[in-house]
């Protein structure tokens, strides 16, 4: 079918959606000093997050959603109880979001309302969209979601600020317990939603179709076996929509295989709780960009399974363990909880609420098995603490094709996106390139920009790593090719030392001294101005930060331990506790 067809049928195409670009959260910078709550935008479109704090009033430390526009600019965001614009002023018609008895209580002000991974948002086409969220009922379920709503929302109102224009509309009862965990995947016909809501007994899910015809296609389904009454965790899809995994916080976890043509759950395995791990596994889950591993966490432990073996149970690994990490200025241990898979392509994990923290865990290489997935702990640090992680369906999964239900002729049609990192700080012009592209891709070609590397410059690889010839900028292009079209980008990547050359080094402000360097394990610092807490940053040659926390000086004197980092060269930043006095050396680990 012609590509200038699709766009007389349909309203929309598949091309980007970047609709989960942007996080909303809100926080305190400082619990120890009393400092005021205030609320920020992560973007993850990038290598790393970018986060930027809100003249915003609106308070979510237990419940986010937000949703961006196809390119990724920010649209709205809720708390659960009222839904804010780009311009972080409250949409028209947006206040009284699961109104009820728990909304009412003044104490969730200052909080969010109080669910968790239970409410999505999903675009419908023609600047719509669909907010599922649960409601709490305390004569059902004092603890989780009771009621299923749906809210829609026009971005055509009000010059593009949005309007309310139905709200907390009913859907699904109570029925003697509450219902938990929502998540949502494309129907296979590569335009409609499959929406799923799993109950506290586990063993039921009610379903919801979302067509541009509106809500349809509702049934419960009842999976045989129980398995126990028990909190709430976070269920999802995999990327591709093959399977739902259906987390139990504190029992087991069940993966099913899921029909995107029919919208039903198959047969299932299921992954044992593990009786040492923080309060069960279930608590958070994500999957990889190729749905071939799943990830899954209690308060203490991060493990994988890889969902293409035929026994799940058999595969899981535990990657990493909770270190003991604490977060002096929030008073919190940097413990794991819910997961998300962000569009460049890193699964981060935010602790709950109750042991939120400024620090979020990150999966770098989350298609890789093991540790080669490089689980890094507290390793970005937010401007503020963060309590709660926004859940995104994947946005960009196009038709099943050949499937029973392909019908509507909507064509996979690739797009070329990708991220890379110099993962070996010893060989800074050795630069792994991953490939993050969408819808169907069947082939790849790299051109890296770097005529004197000789052949080496083109490469056929899904993911190459390539050893440029020299440190510089180069323009680094990838193509993506299925049956139906090619799609290419290209990014301007900075190689060795290029990436912080023009970072003030050194001392800016005091005189200061650094020994040994290079350093083996402990690094001593003097900077005579400093008193107290600092905070540090130390970077690999790209500018990606691999450690932040805080520095502790006592009469201008403080350590900073470099065991666990592998050799190589490291930029380490110290700023004090104003931010806007710092220091930045280059160092070198043996």
């Amino acid at each position: 079918m012609k590509k200038i067809l699709l766009l007389i049928i349909f309203p929309y195409t598949l091309y980007a959606q970047w609709h989960d670009a942007n996080g909303h959260f809100s926080g305190t910078p400082n619990y120890a000093q009393g400092a005021p709550h205030k609320a920020a935008v992560a973007n993850f479109q990038g290598k790393e997050p970018v986060f930027s704090v809100l003249n915003s009033l609106l308070a979510n430390r237990l419940y986010s959603v937000s949703m961006s526009d196809s390119a990724g600019n920010l649209l709205f965001y809720s708390n659960g109880m009222r839904i804010f614009n780009k311009a972080h002023t409250l949409m028209e018609n947006g206040d009284y979001l699961n109104n009820g008895e728990v909304a009412s209580d003044p104490q969730w002000a200052t909080w969010g309302y109080p669910v968790y991974f239970s409410t999505l948002c999903l675009p419908e086409g023609g600047g719509r969209y669909y907010l599922f969220h649960c409601r709490r009922k305390l004569d059902c379920a004092p603890s989780e979601g009771s009621d299923i709503l749906y809210t829609v929302i026009d971005m055509n109102a009000n010059d593009g600020l949005g309007k309310v224009v139905e709200k907390n509309e009913y859907l699904k009862g109570c029925e003697k317990a509450g219902w938990c965990s929502i998540s949502s995947t494309r129907h296979a016909n590569g335009q409609d939603w499959w929406v799923l809501a799993s109950k506290q007994d586990h063993n039921r899910y009610y379903r919801i179709r979302l067509s541009p015809d509106g809500i349809t296609d509702t049934i419960t389904m009842t999976i045989d076996g129980e398995n126990g009454y028990w909190h709430s965790g976070q269920s999802i899809f995999s990327p591709d929509g093959s399977k739902y995994i259906d987390c139990r916080n504190g029992r087991s976890v069940r993966v099913y295989e899921f029909d995107r043509c029919l919208g039903t759950l198959g047969t299932y395995q299921e992954i044992p709780a593990k009786s040492d791990a923080g309060f069960g596994l279930g608590l958070g889950a994500a999957c990889s960009p190729n749905s071939r591993f799943l990830y899954l966490t209690s308060s203490t432990e991060l493990v994988q399974a890889e969902l293409s073996s035929a026994d799940i149970p058999a595969s899981v690994d535990t990657i990493a363990v909770f270190d003991g990490f604490y977060d002096d200025d929030i008073y919190h241990n940097a413990y794991f909880g819910l997961m998300q898979l962000m569009p460049n392509g890193i699964v981060y994990s935010a602790a709950l609420h109750y042991n939120q923290t400024r620090y979020l865990h990150q999966i770098r290489f989350p298609n890789r098995k093991g540790m080669a997935s490089n689980p890094i702990l507290h390793s970005i640090r937010s401007p503020i603490s963060v309590g709660t992680i926004p859940i995104f369906p994947n946005y960009r999964l196009g038709p099943l094709d050949e499937s029973s239900c392909d019908t509507l002729g909507i064509d996979n049609l690739p797009l070329a996106h990708f991220r890379w990192d110099v993962e070996d700080t010893l060989s800074p012009l050795a630069v792994n390139f991953t490939d993050l592209s969408y819808y169907e891709p069947a082939t790849w070609s790299w051109d890296f920009g770097d005529p004197g590397s000789g052949s080496a410059n083109m490469s056929q690889d899904t993911s190459p790593v390539h050893t440029f010839s020299a440190s510089g900028v180069y323009d680094v292009c990838l193509s993506v090719c299925n049956v139906n079209t090619c799609d290419t980008v290209c990014k301007e990547v900075r190689v060795g030392l290029t990436s912080i050359e023009d970072e003030p080094l050194g001392m800016v402000g005091d005189e200061w001294w650094v020994w040994p360097n290079p350093v083996q394990d402990v690094l001593n610092i003097t900077q005579e101005s400093l008193t107290g807490i600092a905070n540090v940053q130390i970077s690999n040659l790209e500018g990606r930060v691999l450690v932040s926390k805080p520095l502790y000086f006592s009469n201008g004197q403080a350590t900073l331990s470099f065991v666990g980092l592998p050799q190589g060269v490291y930029l380490m930043r110290i700023a004090d506790d104003t931010g806007e006095k710092y220091w930045m050396q280059r160092v070198v680990k043996m």
